[in-house]
């Protein structure tokens, strides 16, 4: 129960409630993506062994390609706020 009210202590911070759900909406694409490839992979085409391995592919190519996209941040650096 203590664990609790520390979360409860943290909700009532001003605009930690409005942070959180700005978060879990901005994040719900990293899940809602593949299975969306894979749903409509499957619509198209009739078949999951297809789907999984366009869901495959567009995570080998996720993994392939997050290094580069982090190097190139770190190059171009923060936008002004």
């Amino acid at each position: 129960m203590a664990a609790l009210r520390q979360y409860l202590g943290v909700w009532r911070i001003p605009g930690a409630p409005m942070l959180l759900l700005t978060g879990i909406i901005g994040r719900l694409g990293i899940g809602m993506t593949p299975l969306a490839l894979l749903l409509v992979v499957e619509q198209v085409t009739g078949r999951y062994s297809l789907a999984a391995v366009a869901g495959g592919i567009y995570a080998v190519a996720g993994a392939a390609l997050s290094p580069v996209a982090g190097r190139i941040a770190d190059r171009i650096g923060p936008s002004p706020v």
